[in-house]
């Protein structure tokens, strides 16, 4: 008997078409680039026009725009969360986006649909139903388990979602049992190969006026209480006692959502100046591929700190490409950080929102350089044969081909 030869599936990848800084559409990036085109045609169909049309429009083979509107963000920063007018106006856009996806996937012989960006999660499937289509829901976060959303999670879950690959164990746990039987794990992963031999040293501390003798600790992410910047700061006044030819630096910004209702930059710079330390801290914005400039940083921190539903990092992604990059890591031991760091092995662990035992793990770093290097090289190490990008790209391909061959 002849086996059929096996064509590439054409998958789409719903995508949100606006913001391109959220962490899920860093992944989106990375499947996208390092997908095997003789095993899949990457199809991006976008929500909307912007950013994340120009960053990963690209990247796929064909691409398709579902209208200019974007369902994200859900409420308007300037106005209530329930304001009915743009309550109304999302709801059409989620409509009308519904109808016209049924029509790309019966028209562009779309055989799977795989969506990262909740809500969008529940328009995939709905149009996925209707056009008789599996639909992969990509699970990077915890599960709400409390009120509406939690219900329409796990309705959605069990009605809508054909697979759901989880990017930790963390988040694969945060499901509900009624799902669990759908669910796998696939890590996040990274370009090892790539970040380790295209960094570009010296660049940081020329851009930010460092010289190069000082020590460089740095936090990368978008600035959020999620994030733990507050705890960085704070951790940064105590090790610029002992260490005072250091400098801290925050890399990421505040989406304008979070920067008109928190306002945490503005906090955080007062902070800074409250605590004496405007020579220290150095916040640099936004840098687009900001693992390049790890290699100036001597210590690389993530401060998690769980905030009310959201208990912790559904990967860390920073936590990878720092240690692709060489750097020992000191990060919260929350979420599923712990899955990626072996505590005192290839990186620290420190309790979540505590300044004072984040401070006591940046100096064990900075004082001892030989326990420094060990740190950087057995985290480069794991992260090689655990976390790199090809596990990731080939368990989704794997998905992929399990669902068309089971014909869902």
């Amino acid at each position: 008997m002849i086996d059929k030869p096996v064509h590439p599936i054409r998958v789409g990848f719903l995508i949100d078409g606006g913001n391109s800084t959220y962490g899920v559409f860093e992944y989106t990036k990375l499947l996208l680039t390092y997908i095997d085109r003789s095993q899949v045609t990457p199809v991006g169909i976008f929500f909307g026009k912007g950013d994340g049309v120009v960053s990963l429009g690209p990247l796929c083979r064909e691409k398709i725009i579902l209208g200019d509107k974007c369902l994200l963000p859900l409420s308007d920063p300037n106005r209530s969360k329930l304001d009915p007018l743009i309550m109304c106006s999302k709801v059409l856009t989620a409509n009308l986006g519904i109808i016209r996806l049924v029509n790309v996937l019966r028209s562009r012989a779309i055989e799977v649909v795989d969506v990262n960006f909740y809500p969008y999660h529940i328009l995939a499937g709905i149009a996925c139903r209707i056009a008789l289509r599996p639909c992969v829901w990509h699970w990077h976060g915890v599960a709400t388990r409390m009120g509406v959303s939690a219900y329409l999670q796990e309705w959605g879950m069990r009605n809508l979602a054909d697979a759901i690959p989880c990017i930790s164990n963390f988040v694969r746990q945060s499901l509900p049992d009624s799902v669990q039987q759908k669910s796998c794990i696939i890590y996040n992963g990274v370009d090892v190969d790539r970040i380790s031999q295209f960094q570009e040293p010296g660049m940081l501390k020329k851009n930010l006026g460092i010289p190069d003798d000082v020590k460089v600790v740095a936090i990368f992410g978008s600035i959020s209480p999620l994030k733990g910047q507050e705890y960085f700061i704070r951790a940064a006044s105590q090790v610029v006692k002992t260490f005072p030819n250091t400098a801290f630096v925050i890399v990421g910004h505040e989406n304008e959502t979070m920067r008109v209702r928190i306002g945490l930059t503005a906090k955080l710079n007062n902070l800074v100046a409250e605590l004496g330390l405007k020579r220290h801290v150095l916040f640099a914005g936004y840098l687009p591929d900001a693992w390049k400039y790890m290699s100036d940083c001597d210590v690389v921190c993530l401060s998690t700190t769980p905030m009310g539903k959201v208990v912790g990092e559904g990967f860390g992604l920073v936590v990878a490409e720092a240690m692709a990059a060489g750097v020992a890591v000191v990060a919260s031991s929350c979420g599923a950080i712990t899955e990626i760091i072996k505590d005192g092995e290839s990186g620290l662990l420190v309790p979540p929102a505590d300044a004072d035992t984040l401070a006591k793990s940046i100096c064990k770093l900075l004082a001892d350089e030989k326990f420094r290097r060990s740190i950087a090289r057995e985290g480069q190490a794991r992260v090689q044969s655990c976390f790199d990008i090809h596990n990731t790209t080939r368990g989704m391909e794997q998905v992929y081909r399990n669902l068309v061959t089971r014909g869902v």
